[in-house]
């Protein structure tokens, strides 16, 4: 009988050790971040910036006029094969649809736009009320209307004002976006009419590209 209690005894104690010399599962690798987020130990790659170009400033002096059917403008950018590329500012009376009243303001940049045909959100964001007189400068960064940036090349600027009823002016003129900075571009200027009256509206247009 004391035999077998021993045994018993030796056995149990046997068990004992085994349980307490047994491996612990491995600790997780994980490690948590101050913010309480968990990180894998894994380094993860930063994400891919897209390169940029620089930036091109396009400036004119505007001189507000009184009365009726003046002081509309617009200010885009175009490839050199003339699609749009981005509209920079256009004045919220013929962006909100307001060429549907007087097809002549700015008619080249409506034909050029499609302003009917664009998610209103689109035109929301380079809309605005006219500004007071001054000199304005509206920045391109040299990325199309969908954000991506464009290639290096040459592009065309264009800034048009509807003077008076049916006369516009239209000034254009071609800067080249690359590495290195070009002196400022004077555009020239297209008038639709020999009228004089508000063509101090806007006036010399200059460009210049700054990397």
């Amino acid at each position: 009988m004391k035999k077998q209690i021993i045994f018993s005894l030796v056995m149990l104690w046997g068990f004992l050790l085994v349980g307490c010399t047994a491996e612990k599962p491995p600790q997780s690798q994980e490690t948590h971040a101050p913010d309480g987020a968990v990180s894998q130990n894994s380094e993860t790659p930063p994400p891919v910036q897209k390169g940029s170009l620089g930036k091109v400033e396009i400036s004119f002096p505007f001189a507000r006029q009184a009365g009726v059917a003046s002081n509309q403008f617009a200010v885009w950018i175009e490839d050199k094969e003339g699609t749009l590329v981005k509209t920079l500012f256009v004045t919220d009376f013929t962006a909100q649809g307001g060429y549907h009243s007087r097809k002549e303001a700015l008619a080249a940049w409506v034909q050029r736009s499609n302003p009917a045909g664009a998610p209103a959100g689109d035109i929301d964001e380079v809309s605005g009320a006219t500004p007071p007189s001054g000199n304005l400068t509206y920045t391109w960064d040299c990325a199309d209307q969908n954000g991506n940036p464009v290639s290096g090349g040459e592009y065309r600027f264009f800034v048009e004002g509807t003077l008076f009823w049916e006369s516009n002016v239209l000034y254009s003129g071609t800067i080249a976006v690359g590495e290195t900075q070009e002196s400022p571009v004077t555009a020239t200027a297209e008038y639709s009419s020999e009228d004089e009256k508000n063509k101090d509206m806007i006036g010399p247009v200059e460009a210049v590209y700054l990397p």
